[in-house]
């Protein structure tokens, strides 16, 4: 490809890292462009794209190579059926300082990396998110994903409460990752649930997290058939166990804290119920989460209030 500009980061920032920018797809041909121009379009140059075709039918590849830009490494490599072995693929084949993960149907804002690397070079952290819109079909700004508070960010926080993470607003640091064999779980039973899992052996095994509290990205809303909620929701009780029972050491108490993951659970489902307008799944989804955890669902509902609130405030901000 041929080269069109240089690499150089741009002045005024206190580092200058190289971000490597992975972009798993599969047969999205039609909107791929417009994600990696949103990375072109950053006003921080200093970066590598890598884009992981996980076994796409369509004209990827043809398209890719059409942007014609030095920067963009493409990757073929049979369909897994899940987004964890091409981001891996991307993590394998990176030069980066930071890793960036971004979805083929997301988007960043201009001053993405730019934010990015002030925040890596002004604080000690591992991991790197920001506030991110979700916007449904029609581009309607639904909510709003992003950890409120920097400070209390941690392993046990992160775990007790949901995976506030969209993984197309994080960035860690690859010797990081690569100290510590990260890599997103390949494993069935994780499928949806492997970038929270990621999220959280980073924390387990000593990284920071720090949040930039501006909105830098827009994440598409996902179709929620029935059946991938079913999946998701058995894979998360599955990461659920593994990380209660193999990973937290901040309890002893590993049955209480099952329970109280298993009704934090079961109050998230009773949510999809209610928009579903399954009120009778939705009573017995709450009726089992209080007989589990009969405080858990007072926490459930200050923590979804504060998040709305949040949310409020910076739509009207």
């Amino acid at each position: 490809m041929n080269q069109k500009s240089n690499t150089t980061g741009i002045s005024g920032h206190k580092s200058d890292p190289l971000f490597s920018v992975v972009i798993p797809t599969y047969n999205r041909a039609d909107i791929l462009p417009e994600t990696i121009k949103s990375v072109l379009d950053q006003t921080y140059q200093k970066f590598e794209i890598i884009v992981v075709d996980n076994g796409s039918t369509d004209n990827t590849s043809d398209v890719v190579k059409s942007l014609d830009d030095f920067r963009i490494r493409y990757f073929y490599q049979p369909g897994s059926g899940s987004p964890a072995s091409p981001r891996n693929r991307g993590i394998v084949e990176s030069h980066g300082d930071w890793i960036a993960f971004l979805d083929s149907d997301d988007y960043w804002c201009p001053e993405k990396l730019a934010q990015v690397a002030d925040a890596v070079a002004e604080q000690s952290c591992e991991l790197v998110s920001h506030y991110q819109q979700v916007q449904n079909s029609k581009g309607v700004n639904i909510s709003l994903m992003g950890f409120q508070d920097s400070i209390k960010i941690s392993y046990r926080s992160l775990l007790l409460t949901e995976n506030s993470f969209a993984t197309s607003s994080v960035a860690i640091n690859r010797k990081f990752a690569n100290r510590h064999s990260l890599l997103f779980n390949e494993a069935e039973n994780y499928f949806a649930v492997e970038d929270y899992d990621l999220w959280l052996r980073i924390l387990a095994s000593g990284g920071r997290a720090s949040v930039i509290p501006v909105v830098l990205g827009i994440n598409q809303e996902s179709e929620g058939h029935l059946g991938t909620l079913d999946l998701f929701f058995c894979n998360m009780a599955h990461l659920h166990n593994d990380h209660v029972w193999r990973i937290q050491q901040f309890t002893a108490s590993k049955k209480a804290l099952e329970k109280r993951l298993l009704a934090a659970l079961m109050l998230r489902r009773a949510m999809t119920e209610i928009r579903s307008n399954n009120y009778r799944e939705m009573l017995s989804e709450l009726f089992q989460a209080v007989m589990k955890s009969p405080l858990e669902p007072i926490r459930y509902m200050f923590y979804r209030i504060s998040q709305r609130m949040e949310s409020y405030l910076r739509r009207t901000s």
